[in-house]
């Protein structure tokens, strides 16, 4: 008669830091506020208040464009780019990308559903779709936004390339495969500035402050002919955001210019941009610099 296996006691695994404890019970409280009876509400108000306050922070700041006519000439030259960029920049970069024209993927969730109103109130068009481990749920959102691409013209589609859950600063697929299937170049950027908080989130989430100095930095393009892989144009993008990003967080420490790139845009003047209007017509071909002329002054 065989003995008995003997049971082992198994460790407890261990437990998170108090701080992310904290910060994912802050989070599971505001799911259940955005998809309880109080819903529409903060559907309404969270877009408002976030527009309030980067209204404020953009026309007490110093802020800075590098690259803008390089990515802008991309744009009159392609009909449409893709901007890469970092989930981290999500709370501020839609308001410098307000007149550009932009489109963006947002998430079907009922907390994308705040964040799709936080970008329709900076001029975005959007297709409601999201990352999944599925391949069967990411084709069609894929389709859609190639079919959007194929269908307008002077679009800036802005991805967040490591959304909507990390890892931290590793490009996911989806940029560098519409860039193939689409035909558009694809270019990168990132937004920093100083003084400026990060929240505990997995991204380290970036709150610019009022009265701080704000750096919008882009470089490209990235042609899909550039690579001979799929694997190297990813790689080749990587490389490239990961250098945009240095460069500018190198620039807001140093208080100059991002080294070697392009110089600031003197012509473009974003505090004068009034909110709601765009540097070009969607669907229209864009004249011969239109994009470098002053706004008009208000009426």
């Amino acid at each position: 008669m065989s003995s008995p296996t003997p049971i082992t006691a198994t460790a407890d695994p261990p437990r998170p830091p108090a701080p992310l404890r904290t910060w994912r019970q802050i989070r599971r409280r505001a799911r259940k506020l955005v998809s309880g009876p109080l819903g529409q509400a903060a559907n309404w108000l969270i877009p408002v208040l976030h527009r309030c306050y980067i209204d404020f922070v953009w026309h007490t700041s110093r802020v800075e464009y590098h690259g803008l006519n390089l990515m802008l000439e991309g744009v009159e030259r392609e009909g449409n780019i893709i901007l890469a960029c970092w989930h981290e920049t999500a709370f501020f970069a839609p308001r410098p990308m307000m007149p550009l024209n932009p489109a963006s993927l947002v998430s079907a969730s009922d907390t994308g559903d705040v964040y799709a109103g936080v970008m329709r109130r900076c001029n975005f068009e959007l297709i409601r779709g999201g990352s999944s481990s599925s391949r069967s749920r990411r084709k069609p959102v894929m389709d859609q936004m190639i079919r959007y691409l194929s269908e307008r013209r002077n679009v800036v589609f802005c991805i967040a390339t490591d959304g909507s859950s990390g890892p931290l600063h590793v490009l996911k697929p989806g940029a560098v495969a519409l860039m193939r299937e689409s035909g558009a170049p694809l270019f990168c950027g990132h937004v920093d500035g100083r003084p400026m908080l990060r929240l505990p989130t997995w991204d380290r989430m970036q709150i610019p402050l009022p009265f701080s100095r704000i750096l919008i930095t882009f470089d490209g393009p990235i042609a899909p002919e550039d690579g001979t892989s799929y694997r190297a144009l990813r790689r080749k993008a990587q490389e490239l955001l990961e250098n945009v990003t240095r460069r500018t967080r190198e620039a807001i420490r140093s208080g100059r210019a991002p080294a070697q790139g392009a110089p600031v845009d003197p012509s473009y003047p974003p505090a004068d941009l009034r909110p709601g209007t765009r540097m070009f017509e969607p669907g229209k071909p864009m004249p011969p610099r239109q994009h470098l002329r002053p706004s008009p002054p208000p009426t």
